[in-house]
């Protein structure tokens, strides 16, 4: 959402007594038993029964004060007015991703088109799997942040599994050498345990971060939680797209972990000098026992999230698309192999999901041809007793295709080569003719 379209106030406590607000502008003290998300305020039970009448406010999202009360006030307090006129949110712009109200409209999108009315929008957005959208998305970021946590503290055991190799190599090292080096040695040891420090500080730091954002992701969990389960519809709305920011934003900072290296395998490695042994006297400090270095490799945790999927929520779950904005791509061309006619008739083409594609050749052919993704054949299946007309991919290895001038349904097992008829619910196992 673009940011100066809607404003985030809070300013209800759900720990006090709420009053009837009817009634309170009546200077009359009733407790109320609902409350209109719409009209943000509290009703009790007669003026409620006038609310749900009246045709202003009949179609206003209503729940009970026990509901509303469950809902966080990250849910509960927010106003939902456009923020540079006070007026109430009834527009939606996707092209924008933008909530705004009338004046909106003849302000700022005088030339715009494809505007939504929001009531309609928030009528299904609980129902079209906007909230299991960002929920699942949660959920793919905190597994996201868990893999990468228990991958940083593997690296911290493997450093210190070689930071007590490299100890026992040099202490090997050492007993060789006569005391004269007692000195040589701790320095080097002074330099492994500095570098170690380092590196772990490095990882531990990067940990701290991510327990920061473990937290953040919970507490988002559980507003999907009450989304669900308390919120009205419009809540659902506005603070989906509130979260859709959010989620975006973490995201980002996940995705980051990889394009600034902090992902690498770090390593440590002690490169011993050779000539050690037969140079005792004649080795400098710096160099008797060797040098402590750090290495990284790749990272053994790959974080991937969809490009612009949370964009796309509100587009793919509300907003009918239009043969408009379809555009068609050409990707490949397919050279269909001779049959025993020359005169092909394709009549129906499916898409595996590995990526091949099958065609049905009807009429004189009936044959089934499959092509590998790059465009290659594959294999060709010949159905001397039918003519398949149409034809949908189940799995990788399973079809079904319907028969030329015929009711039935036949599911085909390409790897056992056999086929199953279904008519009028009753099964039949035929082997296929080759």
């Amino acid at each position: 959402m673009q940011s100066g379209s809607t404003s985030l106030h809070y300013s209800m406590d759900n720990s006090t007594n709420i009053l009837c607000g009817i009634c309170d502008a009546q200077h009359i003290t009733k407790t109320a038993n609902f409350w209109c998300t719409e009209c943000d305020d509290g009703l009790c039970i007669e003026c409620n029964s006038h609310h749900s009448f009246s045709k202003a406010s009949r179609l206003h999202g209503v729940i009970s004060i026990e509901d509303y009360r469950k809902l966080s006030t990250y849910i509960s307090n927010i106003v939902q007015n456009c923020m540079e006129h006070e007026k109430k949110l009834q527009i939606f712009f996707p092209h924008h991703d933008q909530l705004c109200c009338h004046l909106c409209l003849s302000t700022s999108h005088k030339d715009c088109t494809g505007m939504l009315p929001i009531e309609e929008m928030a009528k299904t957005c609980k129902s079209r799997g906007l909230l299991e959208s960002l929920q699942k998305s949660l959920e793919d970021l905190k597994n996201s942040i868990d893999r990468v946590v228990q991958d940083r503290q593997t690296n911290i055991t493997k450093i210190q599994e070689q930071r007590q190799n490299i100890d026992a190599c040099i202490k090997q090292l050492r007993e060789r050498i006569n005391s004269h080096f007692d000195k040589l040695e701790q320095e080097i040891i002074k330099e492994l345990n500095t570098s170690e420090c380092a590196v772990k500080t490095k990882i531990e730091d990067l940990l701290e971060e991510l327990e920061d954002k473990s937290e953040s992701i919970a507490v988002l969990q559980n507003n999907i939680s009450h989304l669900k389960n308390h919120a009205s519809d419009l809540q659902t709305l506005i603070v989906s797209k509130e979260l859709e920011k959010n989620i975006v934003s973490e995201e980002a900072y996940v995705q980051s972990l990889s394009d600034d290296e902090r992902l690498k395998q770090l390593s440590m490695k002690c490169s011993h000098n050779e000539g050690i042994e037969n140079l005792l006297q004649s080795i400098t400090p710096f160099g008797m026992f060797g040098s402590i270095s750090i290495e990284s490799s790749r990272p053994s945790v790959d974080i991937k999230f969809e490009k612009n999927k949370h964009a796309q929520i509100m587009s793919a779950s509300l907003i009918p698309k239009s043969v408009d904005n379809v555009h068609a791509t050409l990707l490949r061309k397919f050279q269909m192999p001779k049959g025993v006619s020359t005169e092909y008739n394709i009549t129906g083409c499916a898409i595996f999901p590995n990526g091949k594609c099958i065609f049905s050749d009807c009429d004189k052919n009936k044959r089934l041809v499959i092509f590998n993704a790059d465009g290659s054949l594959d294999c060709e299946i010949p159905l001397s007793e039918f003519k398949p007309f149409d034809i949908v991919c189940i799995d990788d290895t399973t079809i079904a295709f319907t028969v030329w001038h015929y009711s039935d349904i036949y599911i085909f097992d390409i790897k056992l080569n056999k086929y199953q008829k279904q008519n009028q619910s009753k099964l039949s196992l035929l082997w296929c003719c080759t």
